[in-house]
């Protein structure tokens, strides 16, 4: 009951801070309670047992480096910030960590019985998809939800989420769940509900959303049905969704007179004039920069600029990596990028083929997203961090539950 219950507030939070106050910091919470009873967990526990693998110890050790540098730029740094947006920054930048390793180890105690959570799964996402489906009709009959854009032919809507792409993130996480359970007990691919939940993307009208569904499904078809063409399928796949978010692409590493293009410019200048180190916490792309809009904005003019002036800045923390340049410096974003691909390669390893495509997909959906949003230090980083775990801790339960056997 209890995983049950958290799991609906980890995958709706974003829907639930937008009609429920009361919810605004959920990952903010989550990502100090599920360390804490994950370390009560580990020490009541009279039988201990490995709870984390090679690849995650290394990547904790990485993204602690990545953030004593950080605390090391803030200190040699020059650029005027307060001390509070310091800490909310560092704390946002390793939130997702925290999440991530807080919900293994109480997963690894807590997922004993799959066969009830894949019923429980099951329903949740018919029923979430049936939902949304039905209110997408209601709607082009009485026009009652609010329009953020029109794709592909359609108003595209949020089905009561904050934005788009946090019901798009939603449904990505419940279909990758949906997939986990109906391979392993089912043994097969639930093409009606992966349809469905294409359909419902459209209408959210997420590009880098939809290009990443559409990788994701193409992998696991490569994988199930032409096993010995699986790299053909991985080129074919990622050169589809390269072409899907082309727009984004080129916004973010070729016209640099977009904002996206500005941002990633101006961090690697930043990160040359900060060498080794970077501009410190909360000075460049953050949240807090733009909460307390940094001295280093006027110095590149971006005060004049639409979409990262301070009277429209939309743009202003559009690009992760752009952040973690400005702030960290070089160094320290390499060291954060190889964590990253370690713990993609992790999620993949723990079960190789066409599992390891199912539970790698929310970590890919972040290393792909990051170039051009900031989805990993913003409250979506709870369901994507937590499901993660999730699925990691499955397979690894079913591992555990065939030794003892």
């Amino acid at each position: 009951m209890f995983l049950r219950l958290l799991l609906i507030i980890v995958l709706f939070s974003n829907w639930l801070e937008e009609w429920i106050p009361l919810f605004t910091f959920t990952d903010e919470i989550l990502a100090l309670v599920l360390p804490i009873l994950g370390l009560i967990k580990i020490v009541t526990v009279k039988k201990h047992e490995k709870v984390f693998t090679n690849l995650e110890v290394l990547v904790f050790i990485l993204i602690s480096i990545v953030s004593f540098i950080g605390v090391i730029s803030t200190i040699f740094s020059n650029v005027d910030t307060t001390f509070p947006l310091q800490i909310y920054t560092l704390f946002a930048d390793v939130k997702y960590i925290l999440i991530y390793f807080g919900a293994r180890i109480l997963l690894r105690y807590y997922v004993t019985n799959s066969q009830e959570l894949y019923s429980f799964i099951a329903k949740l996402s018919y029923l979430f998809a049936l939902l949304s489906l039905s209110v997408f009709v209601l709607d082009l009959i009485f026009n009652f939800m609010q329009g953020y854009s029109n794709r592909f032919g359609l108003k595209n809507v949020a089905y009561g989420f904050g934005h788009p792409a946090e019901f798009s993130l939603c449904i990505i996480l419940l279909t990758a769940l949906n997939l986990y359970f109906s391979l392993r007990f089912k043994h097969k691919i639930n093409y009606i509900y992966v349809i469905l939940n294409l359909l419902l993307l459209f209408t959210a009208g997420r590009v880098t959303a939809l290009a990443f569904y559409i990788t994701l499904i193409l992998l696991i078809l490569f994988f199930r049905y032409f096993r010995r063409y699986v790299f053909i399928g991985a080129v074919v796949s990622f050169t589809s969704a390269i072409i899907f978010t082309f727009n984004k692409f080129n916004e973010t590493f070729i016209n640099v007179q977009e904002p996206r293009g500005i941002l990633m410019v101006t961090s690697l200048d930043i990160a040359k004039r900060f060498f080794p180190f970077g501009s410190g916490l909360g000075t460049f792309g953050s949240n807090a920069s733009r909460t307390n809009y940094s001295e280093l904005y006027y110095q590149y003019g971006f005060d004049k600029i639409w979409g990262l002036a301070p009277w429209h800045d939309v743009f202003l923390t559009d690009s992760y990596w752009a952040m973690m340049i400005g702030e960290y410096g070089l160094i320290a974003s390499f060291i954060n990028l190889i964590a990253l691909l370690l713990l993609l390669v992790n999620s993949y390893y723990i079960s190789k083929g066409i599992f390891g495509v199912v539970i790698f997909s929310p970590i890919l959906y972040i290393v792909i997203n990051t170039p051009v949003d900031t989805t990993i230090v913003a409250n979506s980083s709870l369901p994507l961090m937590f499901v993660a775990a999730l699925l990691i801790s499955l397979r690894l339960t079913k591992f555990n539950n065939t030794d003892r056997q």
